[in-house]
């Protein structure tokens, strides 16, 4: 090995032991990573929220924009997402509701032609709804707890 070669290998060891001794002196607490992981995961919710109030249909609702927008954010929430997956599913599964149930309205003020497209658009967004439903329940495993209405459900008491 020719003396260039030897110093040039000799100068990446003294790099790569600088970088070492700066990562254990820089190291951050355990307490800073779980402040940064609560920050991430706050902004990653208000950030699923936006999504969900933007894939919103207006419609004709009787209620107010706020109240909307505050119904469909706690809607998102019921689902508890607990990580990137779970949060995708229960995003899909708010738009995807929220679009049925703009279907049905508008099946309700329309003529019988346009009635039975709404009615059918309205039935697929239902099997959606629940396919994802299901992906979301496969997702999280069999020790996850039924939640209905803040009610833990168990095999002997469920809700009819």
């Amino acid at each position: 090995m020719s003396d260039r070669k030897r110093y040039r290998a000799g100068l990446a060891e003294r790099k790569l032991e600088d970088v070492q001794r700066w990562f254990k002196e820089n190291s951050p607490t355990w307490e800073e990573i779980q402040e940064v992981r609560k920050y991430m995961r706050s902004q990653s919710n208000l950030g699923a929220i936006d999504q969900v109030l933007r894939a919103t249909p207006h419609g004709n609702s009787k209620l107010s924009e706020s109240d909307r927008m505050l119904s469909d954010a706690a809607f998102y929430q019921t689902f508890l997402p607990s990580d990137g997956n779970e949060s995708a599913l229960s995003r899909l599964a708010t738009a995807a509701t929220n679009n049925a149930m703009a279907c049905f309205e508008r099946a309700g003020a329309l003529d019988s032609t346009a009635r039975a497209a709404e009615l059918n658009f309205a039935a697929k967004l239902c099997r959606v709804v629940a396919a994802l439903s299901k992906a979301l329940d496969s997702h999280r495993g069999r020790d996850w707890p039924d939640f209905i209405d803040d009610f833990v459900a168990n095999p002997g008491n469920r809700a009819a």
